[in-house]
């Protein structure tokens, strides 16, 4: 496999041409779901809730298929890669062009030197936050500038196309039932959580594998220790619990590698639906359990039937 990359301010990108494809029934299920989610997931006074009632313009799926049945780690309704993605797949990049183009031609993103997401500016614009509150143009808001007033906060919100106050809130899994609340109790320090089970600790909101712990019974490599469980949970107070889905495995040039599908869908207001708008597929050695975010990831082009 053939594997090129893209240095990009501090970040490394590495990616390859080999298309996996994401077969018709699994987008027939991410469809149901979206319809259920847009309504679960919490109101905000954003541009794009205003205009067509959905949280998001793009929603992304963190899942795997194994033995014909898809398993979803998370919906990602505040996701980044959207400028990574697009450099690794031409088809994504054309439905995303076409979409913002045509619907929200003068988009631009307001982030913070400091934010990680820094792929949205391989392909748009960029705005101060003096823009931002002056100008009438839409925004993708990955920066929540604390210093402001209530009532410039509330200016920036109006015109978002993504959360800003529910950012990658995670109640959803509740009603879909992927996960529970663990709670923390001085009185057991965690004794109450599944320790004869693979599980994954993951906190209420967030985005990227910050403080998501995986636990495996049977099997030390990649996971958390017990200890660091315990005082993750402790520090937080109340997480959610999902069962462990262990991530697909491949082969790269010679190297066993975990990889995960990462399928996007992009709201159309003109078709006033969700249009499957492909994805990338990433990777990481063996025996790693996080599988973005680091500097040894691999990515590729993912085609929805």
């Amino acid at each position: 496999m053939e594997l090129r990359s893209l240095q990009h301010e501090d970040q490394k990108f590495t990616y390859s041409d080999h298309a996996e494809v994401f077969p018709t029934f699994a987008t027939g299920i991410l469809r149901e779901i979206l319809a259920k989610w847009q309504h679960i997931f919490p109101r905000e006074h954003t541009l794009i809730h205003s205009r067509h009632n959905v949280p998001s313009l793009f929603v992304r799926f963190d899942c795997v298929i194994t033995s014909g049945q898809l398993r979803i780690y998370e919906v990602q309704e505040g996701c980044a890669w959207v400028g990574y993605t697009g450099v690794a797949n031409d088809e994504f990049r054309k439905i995303r062009d076409e979409i913002v183009h045509g619907e929200w031609p003068r988009l631009k993103v307001l982030r913070a030197d400091v934010q990680s997401d820094k792929d949205d500016d391989l392909w748009l614009e960029r705005a101060t936050i003096a823009e931002a509150l002056e100008s009438p143009d839409p925004l993708i808001v990955r920066f929540w500038p604390s210093r402001l007033s209530a009532e410039e906060r509330n200016i920036i919100i109006g015109k978002s196309l993504r959360p800003v106050l529910h950012h990658n809130n995670k109640r959803y899994g509740i009603h879909f039932g992927w996960w529970k609340p663990a709670i923390w109790h001085e009185s057991d320090h965690g004794a109450s959580l599944p320790w004869n089970e693979p599980f994954v600790l993951k906190p209420l909101s967030g985005h990227g594998s910050k403080d998501i712990m995986f636990w495996k019974p049977d099997d030390r490599t990649g996971r958390a220790t017990r200890t660091q469980i315990v005082h993750t949970l402790q520090r937080h107070g109340k997480m959610y619990l999902q069962p462990f889905i262990p991530p697909m495995q491949t082969d790269i040039n010679g190297v066993p590698y975990h990889f995960l599908y990462r399928p996007y869908f992009i709201y159309s207001g003109k078709r006033a639906e969700w249009v499957p708008a492909h994805g990338i597929w990433t990777a990481r050695p063996y025996p790693n359990l996080r599988l973005h975010g680091a500097s040894d990831a691999i990515s590729g082009p993912l085609l929805m039937e």
